[in-house]
């Protein structure tokens, strides 16, 4: 059966609310995940050519573009444990994985026996200098990122990264992003860390849930008008062959 222009906008539109249902649920699961940022669907209003080739008027339906990172502020919680660290402004902590170095805003880090400090999955925190270790977890981190001990001795520098691009930055599940090759870092000097605090997702249930509610609605309407199509190509397939 032939697809026709008027099937060709719920099919797309169908779609579109099923991707945009997927990352809405994606964003509320994360929204207690400390450091999580939110992604967001860019549409654009495309004029169907074809159609406008035939009979001189087009028909417009949105077309979802690219998947977007919100990278707004999340707020901070006060958690009281000395290795849980709150960036607030921009940048990254930067960590170095199996697969190279990656960039994460989840600062719940756990200090290994060795003295690594590590993510609670493993990846090293890295600074300018190289890796950070320290001594024992009992330490006072400065707004600045300097490490102290016990004896006021500074043990070590904690350096926050970003790029002029954000949206270059390539997401790798829920709170590591990395650099595309020929993309520069930089060391941020403006934002601050806080330490005993963690920031929060910056997904807002009220938000997701209505979208939620607003993409699966609009997600059935399309479903009924695709099946109220083929009720009627079917019926009409039936007319032909009887005539």
């Amino acid at each position: 059966m032939p697809i026709f222009s008027g099937l060709a906008a719920p099919l797309s539109g169908a779609a579109l609310e099923r991707t945009r249902l997927q990352v809405l649920s994606n964003n509320l699961a994360n929204i207690d995940n400390a450091g999580f940022k939110q992604d967001r669907l860019l549409f654009e209003t495309q004029l169907d050519n074809a159609q406008a080739g035939r009979t001189g008027e087009g028909t417009s339906r949105l077309q979802m573009t690219s998947t977007h990172t919100d990278f707004s502020q999340g707020g901070l919680q006060h958690t009281g444990r000395p290795l849980d660290l709150a960036i607030k402004g921009g940048g990254f902590f930067k960590v170095a994985t199996d697969d190279g170095f990656a960039y994460t805003r989840h600062g719940s880090f756990v200090l290994q026996p060795d003295g690594a400090l590590v993510t609670p999955t493993g990846e090293q925190v890295v600074g300018e200098t190289g890796p950070v270790n320290l001594t024992d977890s009992n330490v006072r981190i400065s707004e600045e990122g300097s490490v102290f001990g016990e004896n006021g001795v500074e043990q070590g520098q904690l350096d926050l990264y970003t790029v002029d691009d954000l949206q270059q930055l390539e997401k790798q599940g829920a709170n590591l992003w990395r650099r595309p090759e020929g993309v520069s870092e930089r060391v941020v000097a403006e934002s601050t860390l806080h330490q005993g605090q963690l920031e929060s997702s910056n997904v807002s249930a009220i938000e997701m849930t209505t979208e939620l509610i607003q993409a699966e609605r609009g997600f059935q309407s399309f479903q009924k008008a695709i099946k109220a199509y083929d009720t009627v190509a079917q019926k009409t397939n039936t007319v032909g062959r009887i005539g």
